[in-house]
């Protein structure tokens, strides 16, 4: 758990600067490349898997860049690429990188943009402007997502929404935090529950690496307090915050389908059970050599420092839950025992 954390302290940061600049350079290299579609099937997977995994970064340049090498990669077709709708919504993807414009772009998903089409008509009638100009304007214009095409889409929206959660500079931290929560959760309430839900949850918890462990019927807890170890408290800190604003806005829809509360507020448990027990290891460790305590000291006051902020802002959650959720026999009596049994049976 240290070295998740290690990478996340100031220690470190010279060292991400240096990383985030040289992949920025790579990236906007390979997205002037014509040449990305030619590559062999097996190399093309790999490339997209990378690229894909990029796309929720907080840094908007960079995704930009890894969606322009989407868009490029997405031409190729000897193999099921799973970009090959996206060029289709260009537009509409770039919209969504802009930190200020992704608000207005959410509507577009839904309705589409007509601006475009509707200035080239007054135009045409007005005769103001030739029709290759007309028919410029028309290509503007921005299209709603399709039904056919949302399993294919949606994937690569939510990556980008998802983005506007994390901590960023610039414009858009002229919204607070909390207010791009509700926008990102309320348009996440406009999915389909029964073939969308499943998206959204496997985007969440990508980050800990726990996605493939409660599609089983029987949850392996043991193994999800694992996976969540290899995580930094500043990742578990971002998942306990935007549970909180999903516990709120989508509580009633995930509650009967595919057991998606249950299963989150179990994850929720278990991360705060990882961070008292991490707050006791710092606790026990007063043994060490003055030396190793003088050199951990300042990472272990910051990882100490989040375990708390973790801890105490998880059980606030929990504490919501019971009073939100108190109508749900089920549900209560499930967390109940996860609670008992993950936090006070020591």
């Amino acid at each position: 758990m240290m070295q998740a954390n290690l990478v996340d302290s100031d220690t470190f940061k010279v060292h991400r600067k240096t990383s985030y600049s040289k992949l920025c350079a790579t990236l906007e290299l390979l997205s002037k490349s014509s040449a990305l579609n030619k590559l062999p099937s097996d190399k093309s997977e790999v490339f997209i898997d990378m690229l894909t995994s990029l796309l929720n970064t907080s840094d908007t340049h960079l995704q930009q860049l890894v969606l322009s090498c989407l868009i490029k990669a997405s031409k190729k077709q000897d193999f099921a690429n799973p970009t090959l709708k996206l060029p289709k919504y260009q537009k509409l993807l770039e919209g969504l990188t802009d930190d200020q414009r992704y608000k207005d772009m959410i509507p577009i998903i839904i309705f589409g943009s007509q601006e475009g089409a509707t200035e080239a008509l007054q135009d045409i009638e007005n005769e103001e402007q030739t029709v290759r100009e007309a028919k410029r304007n028309i290509k503007g214009t921005i299209p709603k997502l399709e039904k056919e095409d949302r399993l294919e889409v949606l994937p690569y929206i939510i990556k980008i929404l998802f983005s506007k959660l994390l901590r960023k500079k610039g414009a858009i931290n002229k919204k607070k935090i909390d207010t791009r929560r509700n926008i990102v959760y309320q348009f996440l309430s406009g999915l389909d529950p029964k073939s969308e839900f499943q998206l959204f949850f496997d985007e969440l918890l990508e980050p800990l690496g726990i996605k493939t462990l409660l599609d089983d019927d029987v949850i392996r807890e043991d193994l999800i307090k694992q996976k969540l170890a290899f995580v930094s408290f500043s990742q578990l800190l971002t998942f306990i915050a935007s549970l909180e604003v999903i516990f709120k806005q989508l509580g009633n829809l995930l509650m009967y389908h595919k057991h998606f509360l249950t299963k989150l507020a179990k994850v929720l448990v278990l991360t705060i059970s990882l961070a008292k027990d991490f707050l006791g290891h710092l606790k026990g460790s007063h043994d060490e050599s003055e030396d190793e305590e003088k050199a951990n000291g300042t990472l272990y006051e910051y990882v100490g420092k989040q375990s708390k902020h973790a801890v105490r802002r998880g059980l606030h959650i929990v504490k919501q839950l019971y009073s939100k959720f108190n109508t749900n026999a089920s549900f209560i009596q499930n967390l109940s025992e996860t609670f008992y049994r993950v936090l006070l049976v020591d």
